[in-house]
């Protein structure tokens, strides 16, 4: 399979290579990846890393295989990988403790941003109660800055959000800023105190931060983007009064628990996922490029390529319609695999497609409900009786059909179920 590693040459920090695939232990699922997205820190730091490791923390997509002890969400299952390793690849073994659920209406590619920027902000403002308390997050315009201005409000905070030019302040006080400063020379000026300062930047911008803080308040040190040193000048560090502190940032525990939290609050649209770029697998150099260049607001999102080698299907897909006994048939005439078991999860039922060039493939849930897929002939959007396949996709809702169309379509369900292809002739989804 195909995976971005650990690169130490001119061409970027990561390179695709042939890696093998991933054999899962026990407590291991086995996860198809469709979108991974990019760090700044995982990118900057690759002396951490070895040279051929396969890299990255975050990603999402679908198990293909539940752990083998039991543990964790089940085949078919969309996932969230948060600080999960090697997660930049077509397959990824993880340990449920880096997983969390996707609900239904939240996008695999919004699920994947989640991971290390937004359990970072989580778990730094949980430290404390907010409720009216003034909270100072620097690089505001970054991933782990969006998640934290919203997170801080919706906890009752008073947010100022500090980023580096007028023109990165857009959408800060629709995500719930109360204030923005787009220079750093206005924290000075300000007249606030801050009780914790979520801090990205690092710098000089870390002794500026510490004039400001509160008694008892503090700095916590999450990033250092700007590679820069912080100095105090004399005297910074002494005062009276209920101490103030400055701690760094490195929890590596599990995070299923906050991945859960997180994408619970973006399907009740209460938080907002930062994409603020998305591209294609194959485009990364230009995405690493612009993640250090700094020019993206927010996450850096890309899609990987189907995993099956380019397998394609010729289908039809059936859902339930609103008249009792009948289903719906979509006609997609050819397409990825995935994109179709992908459907048939979407609409809950289970399914087979006929591959390319012969053979079929079992796809869906399997639970309850299932849907005829074959080679697909006629038009999309007739509603078809589960028992008769195909054969009614182009005439059916147009009318009564001939007796010699009813015989044909006797004998093509005799056929196709010898084949294996429908279940007896019964009632609509959940007919056994």
């Amino acid at each position: 399979m195909r995976a971005l590693v650990v690169a130490r040459g001119e061409a970027g920090p990561v390179r695709f290579a042939d890696v093998d695939e991933p054999v899962p232990s026990a407590g291991e699922a086995l996860v198809e990846v469709r979108h991974i997205a990019l760090n700044f820190g995982e990118l900057n730091y690759l002396h951490l890393w070895p040279a051929g490791a396969v890299h990255g923390h975050d990603a999402a997509g679908v198990v293909v295989r539940a752990a083998a002890d039991g543990s964790g969400p089940p085949v078919g299952a969309r996932v969230a990988l948060g600080m999960a390793p090697h997660a930049w690849a077509e397959r990824v073994a993880v340990s449920p403790a880096c997983l969390g659920t996707v609900p239904d209406g939240v996008e695999l590619a919004e699920a994947a941003a989640l991971g290390i920027a937004g359990v970072t902000a989580l778990r730094v403002l949980r430290e404390r109660s907010l409720l009216a308390r003034n909270v100072l997050v620097t690089g505001a315009s970054g991933g782990v800055g969006h998640f934290a201005v919203q997170l801080a409000a919706l906890a009752g905070a008073r947010v100022t959000a500090l980023v580096g030019s007028p023109g990165r302040a857009a959408g800060l006080r629709e995500l719930g800023a109360d204030a923005v400063l787009t220079d750093p020379a206005e924290l000075a000026g300000t007249e606030d105190r801050f009780d914790l300062v979520l801090h990205t930047v690092g710098g000089p911008l870390v002794a500026q931060a510490w004039s400001r803080l509160a008694e008892g308040g503090t700095i916590r040190l999450v990033g250092y983007s700007s590679g820069e040193a912080t100095t105090f000048p004399p005297k910074a560090l002494f005062g009276f009064g209920e101490p103030r502190t400055i701690a760094t940032y490195g929890d590596r525990t599990s995070t299923s628990g906050e991945l859960t939290d997180l994408l619970g609050l973006v399907a009740a649209g209460r938080l907002t996922v930062p994409v603020g770029l998305r591209g294609d697998g194959r485009e990364v150099g230009d995405a690493v490029r612009a993640l250090f260049a700094r020019t993206v607001r927010g996450k850096v999102v890309l899609d990987v390529a189907s995993g099956r080698g380019g397998e394609r299907y010729e289908h039809v897909v059936c859902t339930p319609s609103p008249r009792p006994g009948r289903w719906l048939a979509g006609v997609d005439r050819e397409g990825p695999m995935d994109v179709l078991a992908e459907v048939l999860r979407v609409v809950g039922c289970a399914g087979r497609a006929r591959r390319r060039g012969g053979g079929r493939r079992d796809l869906g849930p399997g639970a309850g409900r299932r849907a005829w897929c074959g080679a697909a002939r006629g038009l999309p959007g007739h509603g078809v009786a589960p028992h008769r396949g195909p054969a009614a996709a182009a005439g059916a809702g147009r009318g009564r059909r001939t007796r010699a169309a009813r015989h044909r379509a006797r004998n093509r369900r005799r056929r196709e179920r010898d084949d294996g292809l429908l279940r007896p002739r019964g009632g609509g989804p959940g007919h056994r």
